[in-house]
């Protein structure tokens, strides 16, 4: 059974031509901004609640964990940081369904410059035909088990993409590696 799932997971990998086996086995790619956006941002803007009695994190910001970006980025900071950036957003992305209607194909080749477009593709995987994946993804078309882009879209138009939200998360999941190490360790052989 094991072997059928590989084999299944190989040719749809072939299909794009790229497979996940290859993606950790590649070298990191050093990812530069023309801007300097993607560098260690994990600052969160902060606003008074209602009653005025503590600060919270503002709701317009959406965050990007270090576990996202560290394939991508050529640096590891000494200090353990769960947040890799924070990106404020406008108010009214909440309030969409999911982001197809803000980014898509037409966007895409319209509205973003030559540069951006070049940025962007650095985060796909290198032996793929680029323009084929992009259209793939903002067509909503399903990758493996879904569409990368649509799972973060809807992410972030649900709020889970905040901040707090993206702590929480990675806490978690560290929480639940200790505790799986911790078992297999008093397993006895």
């Amino acid at each position: 059974m094991a072997a059928d799932q590989r084999r299944k997971r190989m040719n749809s990998a072939n299909v794009i031509g790229f497979s996940s086996r290859e993606h950790y086995r590649a070298k990191r790619k050093k990812i530069g901004s023309p801007d300097g956006a993607l560098r260690s941002g994990d600052h969160i803007s902060l606003e008074w609640d209602r009653n005025r009695s503590k600060v919270v994190s503002k709701r317009e910001q959406v965050g990007l964990s270090s576990r996202h970006l560290r394939e991508f980025v050529d640096f590891v900071p000494h200090r353990r940081n769960i947040l890799a950036q924070v990106c404020p957003v406008p108010h009214e992305t909440f309030q969409l369904d999911n982001l197809s209607e803000v980014l898509s194909n037409e966007v895409w080749r319209a509205c973003l410059s030559d540069g951006e477009r070049d940025y962007l593709r650095q985060f796909l995987p290198e032996g793929v035909d680029v323009e084929q994946v992009v259209q793939a993804l903002l067509d909503g078309e399903n990758f493996h088990f879904g569409n990368p882009f649509i799972d973060w879209g809807t992410a972030v138009c649900s709020n889970k993409a905040h901040p707090d939200q993206i702590v929480s998360q990675e806490e978690c999941l560290r929480d639940n590696k200790r505790r799986y190490l911790s078992d297999l360790r008093e397993i006895p052989l």
